[in-house]
């Protein structure tokens, strides 16, 4: 029982390198919970974005998307997934997205400036300053794409197993060789920590701080509505923090608030939301989204998203201890990054090279952020710090 690779989290990338790995050699899978992505990707919110502020997270996504558009179709079984398009508007700085647009453009991606008789019902009255359309945008679901990763491992040779609880890493001579479960020690040739804000400890525990900081964000389910069909576009006015996606005949509207907490003991990612969190979503619909707070925010959750303080993914080889490799931190790109996440690694572990990411600025040791902003209310222009440990 001593694979090529172990990895720890059985979420959307810890599935993905599972399956990716598997074709290299042999792969055990460990997921504490009884059924893989029961947390952060159960609560995802299923929208594959390309046009993001950061760099690592559009090139990580455009991996995922020619995935969903490509190679997913011809599997057995392919993980639910569709195309819907998207709009990304802007209400305070027309600006914004400038840099994502022209290097999405530079690779080919469709965007279309968005004229105000084009914009889609779910922003009928909407204040914006501009808007760009992205007309080939995805929408999929998080659970069915791990399932269909793991499916696929499996085929390859993979084993998962459910309801691991690892306690520590398993080191020797100054190398990762494993990890200790409560079941007992495993042996690995190398260790994938894919387990979220969880894996920090792990690292504790082996002398390494890597800051992995969760962030609890609201979700809400208007009223059922006409206007909310499958192929409407999903909605992010993304200068202001919000957007609504059509999904079951009613909308999920999100403030992109974020509140640190400490990662529950119990594994449980979901939560209530505050009064506060219902306050800023209903406030947020009526100023952005005036055709869509009419309908009532009936029900919703809080979900974790583990960042880390420069907002980049820990992604490769951990230098500071041989034989352990991360991909944690994804933020809210999980979802849109999983396949490419997997590929990377892949790649790398095989001792080749990513044209489109460079693994340097992702150095799981690289130096961090002691103290950096969050965004409370989802507002830029009211970040707050907070503390770059955990």
């Amino acid at each position: 029982m001593n694979p090529d690779a172990l990895i720890v989290g059985g979420g959307l990338a810890g599935s993905s390198a599972a399956y990716h790995l598997s074709s290299l050699g042999s792969v055990i899978l460990l997921e504490q919970s009884a059924f893989p992505a029961q947390g952060a990707s159960k609560q995802n919110a299923g929208m594959i974005r390309r046009m993001a502020a950061e760099p690592c997270d559009r090139a990580l996504a455009q991996r995922t998307f020619h995935f969903l558009n490509e190679e997913a179709p011809l599997w057995d079984n392919p993980p639910s997934s569709q195309v819907t398009g998207a709009i990304l508007g802007l209400v305070r700085d027309p600006l914004w997205l400038h840099n994502a647009v022209g290097h999405l453009r530079a690779h080919g991606v469709t965007i279309e400036a968005t004229e105000t008789n084009q914009i889609p019902a779910a922003l009928k009255d909407a204040p914006l300053v501009a808007a760009w359309t992205l007309p080939e945008e995805r929408v999929a679901d998080a659970p069915s794409l791990v399932q269909a990763f793991l499916r696929k491992a499996k085929t390859q040779g993979a084993s998962v197993h459910t309801g691991a609880h690892v306690q520590r890493l398993l080191i020797e001579e100054g190398q990762c060789v494993g990890v200790v479960t409560n079941d007992g020690p495993i042996y690995a040739g190398l260790v994938v920590l894919a387990g979220g804000a969880w894996c920090a400890h792990l690292a504790k525990k082996a002398g390494l701080h890597r800051p992995l900081i969760p962030l609890r964000r609201m979700v809400g389910v208007t009223a059922l509505d006409p206007m909310a069909t499958d192929t409407h576009p999903w909605c992010w006015l993304d200068d202001v923090g919000c957007y609504v996606r059509p999904k079951n005949g009613a909308w999920l509207a999100c403030p992109c608030d974020e509140t640190p907490v400490v990662p529950p003991t119990d594994f449980e990612s979901m939560g209530e939301p505050t009064e506060k969190e219902w306050a800023l979503l209903q406030g947020k619909l009526q100023r952005y989204f005036p055709s869509i707070a009419r309908l009532g925010v009936t029900s919703g959750w809080t979900g974790l998203r583990t960042y880390t303080p420069d907002r980049k993914p820990l992604l490769g080889a951990d230098p500071e201890l041989p034989g352990l490799w991360w991909a944690a931190g994804l933020g809210g790109s999980g979802l849109s990054g999983c396949w490419g996440v997997g590929e990377a690694l892949a790649t790398w572990i095989s001792g080749n090279e990513t044209n489109w990411l460079d693994p340097a600025g992702l150095n799981p040791a690289r130096k961090q952020l002691s103290r950096w902003p969050i965004l409370p209310e989802g507002y830029p222009d009211h970040a707050r710090l907070i503390s770059g440990s955990y």
